[in-house]
């Protein structure tokens, strides 16, 4: 059995996933949905905007560099309507200045690229518990 995906449950969480790399959507869906989590996604921080807004999700997972908008101006703007999901960066450069311009646009945690899968479902678990 693995362990990595065994008696997970994220059943009443929906995660808006924002990342332009469909490999790295793909992947990430594919845990949440068998977690039973369920899951939209925007391919570009623009979208993410109005999804966020439209859609309410239990957590926002953020990549930071996409096209059109990128994930800390997309924080930014959800922030302003949104003080409350949380949105967890979706990065492969967890250096010191990266985590410290995802809390200053708002973020609430990162996650490093590519993520372990018991690791992605602590951050989801931890920030959008169910009620």
């Amino acid at each position: 059995m693995n362990s990595d995906t065994d008696q997970k449950d994220l059943s009443g969480i929906t995660v808006l996933i924002v990342e332009d790399n469909m490999v790295n959507v793909f992947v990430a869906k594919k845990f949440i949905e068998k977690w039973c989590g369920k899951v939209e996604v925007a391919e570009n921080g623009a979208k993410a905007v109005v999804l966020a807004q439209e859609l309410k999700p239990s957590v926002i997972l953020m990549d930071l560099q996409m096209p059109v908008m990128d994930g800390y101006e997309a924080t930014t703007k959800i922030r302003e309507f949104d003080k409350e999901t949380p949105i967890i960066a979706l990065t492969a450069s967890a250096t010191l200045e990266t985590k410290g311009k995802t809390f200053d646009a708002g973020m609430n945690d990162y996650i490093s690229k590519p993520f372990n899968p018991s690791e992605l479902y602590r951050i989801i678990k931890k920030y959008a518990p169910i009620s």
